[in-house]
């Protein structure tokens, strides 16, 4: 709903928003209207999804489901990967995304390599899950420097 995105904008000249929920894209219009916006889920490839939510009451809780194509009542969403943009320059990645980070983080491997920016993925999920991305991350030579209540922060 543009929480962070707000307080990004106060240290930063640009900042980019992913957010594929419709209602809570309309509220990350109305806050942060100098950020660019995205209405378009992240992920691994070039997939197509739905958005689940969990909790109804928490409007953070939305999760994006991969089905396929002809999925049937619920409307699909279409997703990019962050690589597809192609953005020239990026400083700073945050992912919450409901246990999809690895996948986000995948969809955004060459962007890491080249910008190399400073990451702060939700990571307080399953273990399992943890250590894929460190080690995803560890092969890309980024390292984990610090952890803020889920978040974990990694650097190059």
């Amino acid at each position: 709903v543009g929480i962070f995105t707000t307080r990004m904008l106060e240290d930063f000249d640009r900042v980019i928003a992913f957010e594929p929920q419709p209602d809570n894209f309309v509220c990350l219009a109305k806050n942060a209207p100098q950020a660019s916006r995205y209405r378009v889920a992240l992920y691994s490839g070039n997939v197509t999804g739905v958005m689940e939510s969990p909790k109804p009451d928490n409007s953070g809780a939305w999760e994006f489901k991969t089905v396929p194509a002809k999925f049937g009542k619920m409307p699909s969403l279409a997703v990019r990967t962050l690589d597809a943009y192609a953005f020239p320059v990026v400083d700073l990645i945050k992912i919450d995304v409901q246990g999809s980070e690895f996948h986000v983080l995948k969809g955004a491997e060459q962007t890491l390599k080249r910008c190399k920016p400073t990451l702060i993925v939700e990571t307080a999920l399953k273990d399992k899950e943890d250590d894929r991305i460190s080690e995803f991350l560890r092969g890309l030579k980024y390292s984990e420097k610090a952890r803020v209540r889920k978040d974990a922060v990694f650097t190059c």
